[in-house]
């Protein structure tokens, strides 16, 4: 029989009622400064997938087409990425339009979204980093059902074996696709 096999960790990110907690505090005013910065920086990740590099270079002046798309090239791969602005994206993108190019470090922004999660109430149990937000968008793209080719795409993934990293499946949605299937 065969040594252990590897698993790779299950990468968490926030659960859609957690993001709505999260985004509360920052409504409230319950954080301050920079962390409320970089708390919006981390909700627009959430909604877009990018990472921290990407959201540190973001320009609307640039990357955003016709008031309507995203459209850039990623940092870490140069893979060229474009989203429709829906409502959530466009909310966020107000609230950090006046820091672009002021970004807080990833230090800074992974320190605010801890505090965000324990400000939260009831508090958030987990202890995020900045990059909790690009796993947020690939366990939401899941939850939505979204073709895994679809999520790669927006992710600037150029194999699907990337974004699967990303993407997980609760265990409500795996119930309620069995009851679909067998009634």
């Amino acid at each position: 029989h065969p040594g252990p096999s590897y698993k790779a960790p299950r990468r968490e990110g926030l659960t859609a009622s957690e993001l709505d907690r999260f985004l509360k505090v920052l409504h409230e005013g319950r954080v301050s400064g920079a962390d409320i910065i970089a708390g919006w920086f981390f909700v627009f990740s959430c909604y877009t997938g990018l990472r921290y590099s990407d959201c540190a270079q973001f320009n609307p002046e640039e990357h955003i087409r016709e008031n309507k798309r995203i459209l850039l090239n990623m940092v870490k791969t140069e893979e060229d990425v474009t989203m429709i602005i829906t409502p959530k994206i466009r909310e966020a993108l107000k609230m950090i339009e006046p820091y672009v190019g002021k970004m807080p470090t990833n230090q800074e922004c992974n320190r605010a979204v801890k505090k965000i999660c324990k400000a939260a109430k009831p508090k958030i149990n987990k202890t995020p980093t900045f990059h909790w937000a690009r796993h947020t968008f690939g366990y939401n793209c899941a939850e939505a059902n979204m073709p895994i080719e679809v999520a790669a795409k927006l992710m600037g993934h150029s194999t699907t074996k990337t974004t699967a990293v990303y993407y997980h499946i609760s265990d409500q949605n795996a119930d309620k696709w069995m009851m679909k299937m067998q009634g």
